[in-house]
């Protein structure tokens, strides 16, 4: 479905769980690049790339609560974390997981936290 005003799409009817789950498997995304271990080298750079969007998400607001839908392995919220109350949301165990990894202190869910009726 698509708003004819906006523009903005929506699946419907929404996919369960699982099925979204399947896209977003771990193989999606070592496919699409690999995810640096925790506090090196590599996963400052790509920390480091994501400033230019914390920047602009600072040009509306400065502080306060930042919750990032389809955060991916966390890295926006790693950069973002300095001056917001970050929080992230993402299909992919593998994901959760990753950040957990990084003990940086992120809050992050998942399809399991949430209750569907």
């Amino acid at each position: 479905m698509k708003c004819t005003t906006c523009g903005h799409g929506l699946t419907s009817p929404f996919p369960k769980p699982e099925e979204v789950r399947k896209l977003y498997d771990r193989n999606y995304f070592d496919s699409h690049y690999a995810n640096p271990e925790p506090k090196s080298e590599e996963f400052t750079k790509r920390v480091a790339d994501h400033f230019h969007r914390v920047r602009k998400v600072r040009k509306y607001r400065r502080d306060g609560r930042l919750l990032d839908v389809g955060c991916g392995n966390g890295l926006f919220l790693y950069a973002a974390k300095k001056h917001f109350d970050v929080i992230g949301f993402d299909v992919s165990n593998g994901n959760k997981s990753y950040i957990d990894k990084m003990e940086i202190d992120l809050v992050v869910s998942n399809w399991d936290s949430i209750k569907f009726s």
